[in-house]
């Protein structure tokens, strides 16, 4: 088993000619998907910063995996009030990369961990509470997306996230719901190549 361990650890070695460790930062314009429930939804601005490592496989194509902070959510508009939810989570993107020449198109799954949420109602801000709440913690979802090198350390990029995780927890109701709440974003971002 450890002789396998160390073929199949000398052949991925062998197989990746180029690393790179960059850093990024951007912007996520955020909103969710309400499924049958008299939501109205819209766009709230948020923030993503983070660290991605490149390993090159040859000249084009590239898995490109990253953990991020990233807040995500929307606002809701009610028949007789309007709120707004941000969630803090902690994302692992893992992207495919296919290297065009100066552009790259990339797509690949993320997981998002949500260690906090804030629901602000009338300039009143609360913590929700997961539990209380039935809202799940975890997201999971694709990004679909494109970067252009400025050149060979800086980038700028745009991706799309598709949320494809139901973040209402019915696991506490008698019979479960049919409603449900999915994240899906736009991001523009910068990063920096080492």
């Amino acid at each position: 088993m450890k002789n396998i361990f160390l073929l199949l650890l000398l052949t991925f070695s062998v197989g990746v000619s180029a690393q790179n460790f960059g850093i990024r930062g951007g912007v996520n314009l955020a909103t969710q998907d309400f499924e049958n429930n008299e939501v109205d939804a819209g766009t709230i601005v948020g923030y993503q910063l983070g660290i991605n490592y490149e390993v090159r496989f040859n000249d084009h194509i590239s898995v490109r995996p990253g953990i991020m902070y990233a807040t995500k959510g929307s606002s809701q508009k009610f028949p007789d009030l309007t709120a707004e939810s941000r969630f803090h989570y902690v994302e692992v993107p893992v992207d495919l990369v296919y290297d065009l020449g100066i552009i790259d198109i990339f797509a690949g799954p993320y997981i998002g961990y949500a260690f906090k949420a804030v629901q602000e109602t009338d300039g009143e801000s609360i913590d929700i509470d997961f539990d209380e709440d039935n809202i799940k913690k975890i997201d999971a979802g694709v990004n679909f997306g494109a970067n252009i090198d400025l050149n060979e350390r800086i980038y700028l990029g745009a991706y799309y996230s598709l949320g494809l995780s139901d973040l209402t927890d019915d696991s506490d109701l008698d019979f479960g719901s049919d409603e449900s709440i999915k994240n899906k974003s736009l991001s523009a971002f910068v990063a920096l190549r080492f």
